[in-house]
């Protein structure tokens, strides 16, 4: 046998599953991205980055809010609660959608697309209940029953924005409505694999109590992480121009690619890590952590090694010899190296986030914010999209730091605590030797 031990076994099956599902994630966004870039007109993909962008942010709330909770809670649920669990977790991103839809409209509003704003709206709220109903599948560690809707999802609007590009019929409205019908027909088949399952108001509006006390952290990480890399577009969209900030999206795209790996790991290591911490301490979580997070940078080194090397080729390939992207070479180099950071730490914030410490996550987050914003926003004033770049490494490169910094504090406390216990054990055992060596038969 390969891998003799059961245990190497299931974490090889479970990364595989886990990989190949993100990976139709990351893939179906990525051929969407790439059709859109070479479509539509440099102002016009720009606008829908910063669209896009503000959706990725609201998204990332959610799954801070309440798709983080729900893995936490889905993980030590059994089957028949599971349904609950995922239909309560549903009701609760309802509701949300109310106050998020402002920031949609606001961005509509300042980009001078208001007639697109319905179908943002709709694209938004099927999109967060698709991934509501795929993170209660993934808590379970059942990746290869959430392939079927992901790749029905992100597949699909990749194949219908191809099919509406070939037709010369591809407008922003219609790509929000692609990526709304995409999303319902994912969430339709991924919440009957879950189950379906009623859960009385008062119920749900108790979990929303527990969401936000497990959530909150996670929430104000999931800000700060996804506000300060939808800064650098929009920074340059208000100094510059939209097609700065389609250039920059066009960058981003190709270190993208990683993405299967990244979220991926990160999915595995937050149910994995609790699992371990709950079984064996914080020690064999950050092991467990490790394992996966070496896995995932030597997949992504060589992918990272090409991009660096051949930036040119990359971008003529995916974008045309005559596309205005192919002049981003320096812009790739920086943002592979800048991504290889960024997944190196990513293993990280799972693991605190496996072992109940958001608190550190967010700390971190919002430390590498208040660092690198600042010398960000002049990079991006001076050296344009370039200088985003080089501002999103500078976050990357502290965030990093920090987080092994409350990793490595947390597994000396963790040693700490396991010392005094077996020091107490130690000193227990040996009171009653000399106990017994007084008295033999133990009398007072």
């Amino acid at each position: 046998m390969l891998f003799p031990d059961a245990s190497v076994r299931g974490r090889f099956g479970t990364s595989f599953w886990a990989l190949a599902d993100q990976g139709a994630v990351s893939l179906g966004n990525f051929m969407t991205q790439i059709v859109l870039a070479r479509s539509l007109s440099h102002s016009e993909y720009g606008i829908f980055a910063l669209i896009f962008g503000v959706l990725l942010f609201l998204f990332t709330c959610q799954s801070g809010l309440i798709a983080y909770p729900l893995s936490l809670e889905g993980a030590a649920a059994d089957n028949a609660t599971l349904p609950k669990v995922a239909f309560a977790a549903a009701f609760l991103t309802i509701l949300l959608a109310i106050p998020f839809s402002s920031l949609v409209i606001g961005a509509t509003v300042f980009l001078h697309v208001m007639a697109i704003t319905w179908a943002v709206l709709l694209a938004m709220l099927l999109w967060q209940l698709q991934e509501t109903f795929r993170r209660a599948l993934m808590s379970h560690l059942r990746h290869d029953a959430a392939i079927w809707g992901d790749a029905l999802s992100y597949g699909g609007q990749a194949v219908l924005v191809w099919l509406l590009a070939r037709d010369a019929a591809l407008t922003l409205q219609r790509v929000f409505l692609v990526v709304a019908v995409t999303s319902a027909a994912a969430a339709i088949v991924q919440s009957i694999q879950v189950g379906w399952s009623a859960m009385p108001l008062r119920v749900a509006f108790a979990t929303a109590r527990k969401y936000w006390s497990s959530g909150k952290w996670a929430l104000l990480t999931g800000m700060n992480e996804s506000g300060i890399r939808q800064a650098f577009p929009w920074m340059l969209a208000l100094l510059y121009s939209p097609a700065e900030a389609a250039s920059f999206q066009a960058v981003m795209n190709l270190v993208g690619v990683s993405h299967p790996v990244m979220f991926g790991t990160s999915n595995i290591v937050i149910p994995a890590a609790a699992d371990a911490k709950l079984r064996r301490g914080a020690a064999a979580a950050f092991r467990t952590s490790s394992w996966y997070g070496a896995f995932a940078v030597l997949l992504v080194l060589p992918f990272f090694g090409a991009l660096f090397f051949w930036p040119h080729p990359a971008l003529a390939l995916f974008y045309g010899k005559l596309s205005p992207y192919v002049a981003l070479s320096m812009g790739v180099r920086i943002a592979a190296f800048a991504y290889l950071v960024y997944i190196s730490g990513s293993f990280l914030s799972a693991y605190l986030f496996g072992i109940g410490r958001p608190k550190h996550v967010f700390a971190a987050s919002a430390g590498s914010t208040v660092v690198a914003l600042i010398p960000a926003a002049i990079l991006v004033l001076r050296y344009g999209v370039v200088g985003a770049i080089v501002g999103f490494l500078t976050f990357a490169l502290v965030r990093v730091l920090l987080w092994a910094f409350f990793a490595a504090r947390t597994l000396r406390v963790s040693e700490n605590s396991q010392g005094l216990a077996k020091k107490s054990l130690f000193a227990r055992f040996t009171t009653s030797i000399e106990s017994a060596a007084v008295d033999p038969a133990g009398r007072k």
